[in-house]
């Protein structure tokens, strides 16, 4: 029946067939079991179709085939549902939260900071700018993306290069 197999050919009796473990499932008359694909899971022994594969929930992931159970993304990561992985938050951001659901939870290193790293999972992976440079909130990935402040007497609607001078009669 489904939900089970038989390796056996010729097989007279039902008693041949074996119940399909967690995290497969097979239709009437299967010789194997079939895995659940990656991204979901079945903690259901015996089960009869695919879609006894349950889409793993948002915040979660199953990366093999097969699977009974899906894990937690980490801290620095994100899942909205049926992954088979986790997706990194971006350069210029992370985030603390684990089992995080969606990218508004990757948040943008501060201002005067740069970071190279995907999927970090703590602010201090947002390093200082050089002295006399500075960059806008999450923008920066590299350190040569921190750009210098205007030099008194010089200015921008930024406060960053490029920097005109101030008018005569005016200063900053």
């Amino acid at each position: 029946p489904a939900g089970s197999f038989s390796a056996e050919s010729g097989s007279s009796s039902a008693s041949a067939c074996m119940s399909c473990p967690k995290g497969t499932f097979s239709v009437a008359s299967s010789a194997a079991c079939t895995k659940c694909p990656a991204g979901t899971f079945n903690n259901e022994q015996g089960s009869s179709s695919e879609s006894s594969c349950l889409n793993c929930p948002a915040g979660q992931f199953s990366q093999v085939l097969g699977a009974t159970s899906c894990s937690m993304c980490p801290a620095g990561t994100f899942s909205e549902g049926k992954r088979a992985a986790c997706v990194s938050c971006p350069a210029g951001s992370f985030s603390t939260i684990p089992g995080a659901v969606s990218a508004e939870t990757c948040r943008k290193c501060p201002a005067c900071t740069f970071s190279s790293t995907t999927a970090a999972s703590a602010e201090n992976a947002c390093l200082q700018c050089p002295l006399g440079t500075c960059s806008f909130p999450g923008q920066a990935t590299k350190q040569s993306d921190c750009t210098l402040l205007c030099a008194p007497g010089t200015w921008s609607p930024t406060g960053l290069a490029p920097c005109t001078p101030c008018a005569a009669g005016t200063s900053n």
